[in-house]
């Protein structure tokens, strides 16, 4: 089979699930049919490299590296590094339980936005920027305890939302 054919090939096979794909994390057509052309139009660069066992794996790489760019340049909330991204996906090879763990850390940041300021600066603090409760004490001219007791609210409420989403 020659190459050409293979991008053909595999266009007719995994258009319908590539958009299914994109349209449940998007939630917007035009953009998960944008996001399948532009999986195809990457594909072609790496014709050379493309072999027809191999041509699955490679397509929904490139399907979840451009959901991650995406979301990376959209997100309004929150930063993920791609250490963080790499970490995670280091104990499953499953794209799926990923973008569930993107998921996750989504409602973990809409969460935190409906903490008080207070209980929300030191989990910001405490969470990612990886300040001990000291530090924070100190960085919000706070006591050692009181940043103790906000933080461990902002966990208890946080563990106990997430439990109820998952």
């Amino acid at each position: 089979m020659k190459k050409p054919d293979i991008i053909e090939e595999s266009y007719s096979l995994y258009k319908e699930p590539l958009h299914t794909y994109f349209l449940y994390r998007l939630k917007d057509v035009d953009l998960a049919n944008d996001f399948v052309q532009e999986v195809f139009l990457k594909l072609m660069d790496y014709r050379q490299m493309l072999l027809k066992h191999t041509i699955k794996s490679f397509i929904y790489t490139i399907a979840r590296n451009l959901y991650i760019d995406y979301y990376r340049r959209h997100s309004k909330i929150m930063t993920i590094s791609i250490d963080d991204l790499d970490y995670q996906m280091a104990g499953s090879e499953n794209i799926e339980s990923t973008l569930n763990a993107l998921q996750i850390e989504n409602i973990e940041m809409s969460l935190c936005n409906s903490l008080s300021p207070c209980r929300r600066k030191v989990y910001f603090m405490s969470r990612f920027e990886d300040m001990s409760n000291m530090d924070i004490a100190k960085e919000l001219k706070i006591s050692g305890r009181t940043a103790e007791n906000q933080l461990f609210a902002a966990r208890s409420i946080i563990r106990t939302h997430l439990k109820e989403c998952i």
